[in-house]
């Protein structure tokens, strides 16, 4: 079951911006090196605070160190909020079904089952992907059940509504 999730009002900032981002963050989903175009895209939907300009100026190939050490206060200038890992996985799954996929079967639970390791393998969405994985590369078993189930998990999932995100913030974050 997903979980709506509340952010605090940031007037006309998009806050689902805010929550893709403390989502990805809590997911350790998003790389050191794709942090500076989120901050760029993060600063074109309105939202402002010296770590988050410091982050954006960077370039991808800034190391990784650098790039860290920003992140904490950046997030705290745009008022990110500290979710669950089942609340950040069920925005993140929302953020993967919005990217786009070319010749990839099954892509939103592909991956969000590869989160599933690196979390300790918790329960909720993350879970339900990790477990419908193991059905959808098995050519004897798509017939079964099992099958069936990851194809509806997968149908379910491409059916949630979308978050309110430029393109580009969800490339950043998908990278």
């Amino acid at each position: 079951m997903l979980t709506r999730v509340g952010v605090r009002d940031h007037g006309v900032v998009n806050s689902d911006a805010v929550l893709a981002v403390a989502a990805g963050q809590g997911l350790g989903a998003v790389r050191s090196d794709r942090w500076p175009m989120v901050a760029a895209h993060l600063l074109a939907v309105g939202l402002d605070g010296a770590d988050l300009v410091a982050l954006a100026s960077l370039s991808a190939n800034a190391s990784g160190w650098e790039i860290d050490q920003l992140v904490p206060g950046a997030l705290a200038e745009m008022g990110a909020p500290e979710l669950t890992v089942q609340a950040a996985s069920d925005v993140y799954a929302r953020l993967v079904a919005m990217a786009s996929w070319d010749r990839q079967e099954y892509p939103i639970v592909l991956t969000l089952a590869r989160l599933a390791p690196e979390l300790d393998y918790p329960d909720g969405v993350v879970s339900d992907a990790y477990y419908a994985s193991e059905w959808v590369s098995c050519d004897c078993c798509a017939d079964s059940q099992a099958r069936a189930d990851a194809d509806a998990l997968e149908a379910r999932l491409a059916a949630l509504p979308a978050l309110d995100l430029p393109a580009g913030l969800v490339e950043a974050l998908m990278g």
